[in-house]
């Protein structure tokens, strides 16, 4: 007898097919396509975590105890209609056996068109993918993948959780005399609730497509030859490599990802690849990307700049694949004061709705305001006008646009290198500094650690590759500290206040734009006249733009005309004839102080408040009042007071500054107190001043 061989009933099988002659788009997934095998191809944009499914389950009836066994789930938990016996009508009470189920795994996998796919114009439309048993697990988002499998219609869970949705059977409606009422009423509201269903693709087979192979295959292959006359044009070293990626894998993968890096940056999409697009930071690499409006630009790509400008890349996250380009780009942008007009009376950084961190990037800056001047006006119109008139190649210029490039292209061929005598001095200025931040009266604002030591061996490295000169003499280097000290000098002081910190970012631009003087002049070593030239575009950008002075008496004078506009004529009826009427504007006039005259006054009242404050804290003092404030003061200034008018008119100026700083500044709190009336009339005339608590973020 032959012997019979017996099979494991218990094994589980899945078909799956291959090589599907036709492909259909995702867009053409209609319901005439339900049931039949079709082969779909999209971009994985979104994966779900992989799942038990029940497949085939075996209830318990709770009445009973029947057995209900391979009952087929419908992509939802299904119980059995009725109970098998006969005799019991349960419908309701089951219960699931699960160690008698049959479960599988089960993935759900969102997929859309791809680029080359998508009609002009459209939105890529996606649709859901459902994977099983051991498809699952094989696309990623990002991928390219090919599924074979039908189109089906399974249940829209999300739907059905709505409360109200599930159709139930009722008795019709019956009328006043007992009959029915004509026609159903409530189609259209009926058949929307009805609509719990949505279509879905089973795949059987999932075909990866990797992008890298793809982009070879194409990129390699010419049209004009065929396979047999590529075969003979190999020699025997390249079939030896050919043989060994053959048996490694890993060698085949390594060779495609040096001739393919993991993303890159292209303006247009063949042959079906997906490209990732940089925007201009990326596309302007090693040049010159220009912003305009770089105010109103959203917060995330305000992100994005920011990165581009500190760290040279631009990270992306699209389809689940992270990838990060390069951007080695200087940024021109410009941007417009708020509400349009520039105000003198604040500093940059409060005319521009711009982030600390965002500025802090930048080197330069430059204000440009837009002021009424006739000769200026009339140059600009004039320039205009011609450009409207003329052509644009009759107009003379002092350079054509071909002389530009080919300078600009002849000082980017300079590269720079740091002698051992530079790299000494950065040494011994950079224990300067540190031995300077160790004393105690010229101790500077910040501390010097060894972030400033590495910042400076950045900046050396910089220097390096920058396209200036063939060196940075020791002269230069020398130049480049000292003026960087004047900066954080000036900075530190009061008066000279500049509207933002220097630190070493401001070192950094000093660098730059000395390298940048010496490849402009096409000279091979960084001179200390390019240093200074530096130090003056730097600190040009850096002052803020000029104050007007600050008046007094301005609320006075609007009272002032309001008085003599009444008065006016019985005034001139009792001036005598050849005698002028005594003007406030003279008094005006001397109480009119310059921005650091004011600025400087300010510093010290406040200062004073300050110290009273905190010495109020340890003791029961009340606080300063503003006549003792006042006192104060013409005692500091004692020594320059000679005559008893100039002691009226700095009392006067001091009280003026106080009450601006109290009514227009909102730096100096009036305090009062509430008792009885004498103290509350004291306190009217002569307050309690103390400092604003958030002074320290503003400026005066």
């Amino acid at each position: 007898m032959a012997e019979k061989t017996v099979y494991d009933s218990d094994k589980e099988l899945y078909i799956g097919f291959c090589d599907i002659p036709t492909r259909e788009k995702i867009r053409e997934l209609t319901a005439s396509k339900i049931g039949t095998l079709l082969r779909i191809s999209g971009q994985v944009v979104r994966t779900h975590p992989v799942h038990p499914e029940l497949v085939s389950g075996t209830f318990t009836c709770l009445d009973c105890q029947t057995v209900i066994k391979d009952v087929e789930q419908q992509f939802r938990y299904t119980l059995p209609t009725i109970c098998r016996n006969e005799v019991c009508n349960n419908r309701t009470r089951f219960h699931l056996e699960v160690d008698k189920s049959r479960f599988v795994d089960f993935q759900r996998v969102r997929i859309q068109e791809t680029q080359a796919e998508l009609p002009r114009g459209s939105i890529p439309r996606s649709v859901e993918v459902i994977l099983r048993a051991e498809a699952v697990e094989m696309a990623q988002p990002g991928d390219r993948v090919d599924f074979i499998g039908t189109l089906i219609v399974v249940p829209d869970v999300s739907q059905l959780s709505i409360p109200g949705i599930r159709t139930e059977s009722s008795a019709r409606h019956k009328g006043r005399e007992g009959f029915e009422t004509e026609g159903v009423r409530g189609l259209k509201a009926l058949g929307v609730r009805e609509l719990s269903y949505k279509t879905a693709f089973l795949a059987t087979t999932v075909i990866p497509s990797d992008v890298k192979v793809g982009a070879l295959e194409i990129l390699t292959a010419e049209p004009s030859k065929k396979g047999d006359h590529i075969l003979k044009d190999l020699t025997g070293q390249e079939w030896q490599k050919i043989y060994d990626m053959s048996l490694d894998r890993n060698l085949y993968q390594n060779l495609i990802k040096s001739l393919f890096p993991t993303i890159h940056g292209n303006d247009e999409v063949k042959s079906g690849i997906f490209n990732f697009f940089g925007g201009a930071p990326k596309t302007t690499a090693e040049g010159v990307c220009c912003i305009d409006e770089f105010d109103k630009m959203e917060l995330r790509d305000q992100v994005a700049i920011h990165e581009a400008m500190e760290q040279q890349t631009i990270s992306i996250t699209k389809a689940g694949v992270k990838a990060t380009l390069n951007a080695r780009t200087s940024i021109l942008a410009a941007a417009n004061p708020i509400g349009g007009r520039y105000d003198r009376t604040k500093s940059l950084k409060q005319n521009i709705a711009l982030t600390a961190p965002i500025m802090s990037r930048f080197d330069l800056f430059f204000i440009l305001v837009d002021e009424c001047s006739e000769v200026t006006d009339y140059a600009i119109a004039r320039r205009i006008v011609d450009l409207h008139q003329k052509s644009e190649e009759s107009i003379e210029r002092v350079y054509s646009l071909e002389e530009i490039l080919r300078y600009i292209s002849f000082a980017r061929q300079f590269k720079p290198k740091i002698t051992e005598d530079a790299q000494s001095c950065l040494v011994e200025h950079y224990q300067n500094l540190r031995l300077r931040d160790a004393g105690g009266v010229t101790k500077s604002s910040w501390r010097i650690t060894v972030r400033q030591l590495e910042s400076l061996v950045r900046l050396s490295e910089a220097m390096a590759k920058m396209y200036c000169s063939e060196e940075i003499t020791e002269d230069a280097q020398s130049c480049l500290v000292e003026h960087y000290q004047n900066l954080r000098l000036r900075d530190a002081g009061g008066v000279t206040k500049s509207s933002w910190r220097i630190t070493v970012r401001q070192l950094e631009s000093l660098v730059r734009l000395s390298e940048a003087m010496a490849k402009m002049y096409c000279s091979e070593e960084v001179l200390p006249k390019h240093v200074k030239e530096a130090f003056r575009l730097l600190n040009k950008s850096i002052i803020r733009v000029e104050q007007p002075d600050i008046n007094l008496m301005e609320e006075e004078e609007e009272d002032a005309m309001e008085v003599d506009e009444e008065a006016g004529n019985i005034q001139q009826n009792n001036i005598p004839n050849g005698h002028d009427p005594p003007s406030d504007r003279e008094k005006t006039q001397r109480l009119t102080l310059s921005y650091e005259e004011y600025k400087s006054l300010c510093n010290i009242l406040i200062t004073c408040l300050q110290k009273e404050e905190s010495r109020s804290e340890e003791t029961e003092y009340e606080g300063m009042r503003k006549s003792q404030l006042v006192n104060w003061y013409l005692k500091e200034i004692e020594s320059e007071i000679q005559t008893e008018a100039e002691l009226i008119r700095r009392k006067n100026l001091v009280e003026k500054v106080i009450e601006r700083l109290i009514h227009h500044d909102q730096v100096i709190i009036p305090l009062s107190k509430s008792g009885l009336r004498s103290s509350e009339e004291q306190d009217e005339n002569d307050p309690i001043l103390v400092v604003h608590p958030n002074y320290g973020t503003l400026e005066v």
